[in-house]
Formats: structure tokens, C-alpha cells, sequence
């Protein structure tokens, strides 16, 4: 399915839902063979994009209200290339079991070119706040040429949790290469550019992010059990 005029004039709409447990997705792609090419996804009750194979491709993830726990889900063996998701709305966490993550890439899937923008991740009471990111990375998936940035992360850690779990970018798994990761802010104890626990991290530019209470400059943090590969 391929728009004419592009993700500015041709729109895929699912109507503005902001009732908690109502899921209303825009797109489901589970073909191989299945291609989406040049539209904008607005208004949905996320995950508003999940992609377990097939290609997507030249588009715009934007405008939604989020309580899940990923608000687009890349897995399996899809590819999603020269994409923008662009989180103007933001996601208000409900409870402690949320992850909240604009973008959740893992499995076999990859990420290719694409811009991921403007998150505003808030938290709702009784929410702890733990391993939230605007871009999460697991499994064997493949993140390449990316670009993360003005992304705002705010809400409390309580006692039992971890510091610096949350940021910008966390990686779990997989391979990110060639990405950069600027201009991205997490509040209290966290890291503002990227957390890694797991994976490989190669050539890529993590500069200009703040993290912590007091906006500390914290742009890369590598977990204790971390054994992956950092170079370049």
C-alpha cells in the first residue's frame, strides 16, 4: 500500500481514544510480503504501529495518547526505514507495569534511517518509573542510522528502583550502529542519552543529554552485568 502525495497530505486516522484499556491500532503488518510506504499514522490509543514482518517504509508515527507498555512494537522480522516517530502528545503511565517506550524494537526486526522526536513521557501516581525509554533495543535487532533527540523522560524513582534505568535509549540486545542520541533529558537519577545491559554499540554519537534531578550531563551508562561491545 503506497500513498500518492506522501505522509503530509495522505493520513491513516484511527479517531483520538484516550480510555484506559482500549487499544485502537492503526496499522498491524504480519506478511512478509506486506509493504506500507508513505503515510501518516495520527491519533491512536498505542501500540498504534506493530510490525511482526513486512516493511514499513517513508512515514510519520505521530499524535497519540499512550498508557501501555510500548507505544509502536517492531518485532519479528519487520523492517522500518526512513521513518519519523514523533511523540508530540506523550504517554501518561497508569501503573508500575508499564515500561513506556515510544518505540520498541526486538526479535529479528530493524530500524533503518529513521528520526525518533519530541517524547514527552510523564507518569501517572503509583507508577515507579523503572527501565522507561523513548527507543528500547532487545533481542537480535538492528538499529542503524537513527537519530534521537529533544526528548524530555520525567518522573519520580522510588526506593526500590534501580538507578539509571531509564533513558533516552536503552539497550537490552541487539546492535546499534551509526546512531546519534542528542539533546534528550531524563529527570531524577536517570541517564539522559543511553543505558546499555546488553548488545553492541558501535559508532555512534551520544553527546549533550542531561540526566538527574540537577540536569547533570549523563549521556552513556553501562550496567555492572553489562558484557556487549562498545567501539568507536
Amino acid at each position: 500500500v503506497r500513498s500518492v502525495e506522501g505522509p503530509e497530505k495522505t493520513c491513516i486516522w484511527s479517531g483520538y481514544a484516550t480510555t484506559p484499556g482500549v487499544e485502537r491500532h492503526i496499522v498491524t503488518i504480519s506478511d512478509e510480503q506486506a509493504v506500507l510506504d508513505g503515510f501518516s499514522l495520527e491519533w491512536a490509543y498505542p501500540p498504534a504501529l506493530v510490525a511482526s514482518a513486512g516493511t514499513v517504509r517513508n512515514c510519520i508515527i505521530r499524535n497519540y495518547y499512550g498508557t501501555g507498555q510500548y507505544n509502536n512494537l517492531i518485532n519479528g522480522s519487520a523492517v522500518v526505514s526512513n521513518c519519523v516517530f514523533d511523540g508530540s502528545v506523550g504517554c501518561q503511565l497508569l501503573n508500575a507495569n508499564n515500561r513506556g517506550r515510544l518505540l520498541q524494537v526486538e526479535g529479528l526486526a530493524q530500524l533503518v534511517g529513521c528520526e525518533i522526536r519530541n517524547y514527552k513521557l510523564t507518569r501517572g501516581d503509583g507508577c515507579n518509573g523503572a527501565e522507561r525509554a523513548t527507543l528500547g533495543v532487545a533481542g537480535s535487532a538492528i538499529v542503524r542510522n537513527c537519530y534521537v533527540h529533544d526528548n524530555a523522560l520525567a518522573f519520580k524513582l522510588y526506593s526500590a528502583v534501580t538507578h539509571y534505568t531509564n533513558a533516552a535509549v536503552r539497550v537490552e540486545g541487539g546492535f546499534v550502529d551509526n546512531c546519534t542520541v542528542v539533546s534528550n533529558t531524563c529527570l531524577h537519577d536517570s541517564v539522559g542519552g543511553m543505558v546499555v545491559s546488553g548488545g553492541t554499540v558501535r559508532n555512534c554519537i551520544v553527546a549533550g543529554n542531561s540526566g538527574g534531578s540537577d540536569k547533570t550531563p549523563i549521556d552513556l551508562f553501562a550496567g555492572e552485568a553489562y558484557a556487549g561491545e562498545f567501539s568507536n
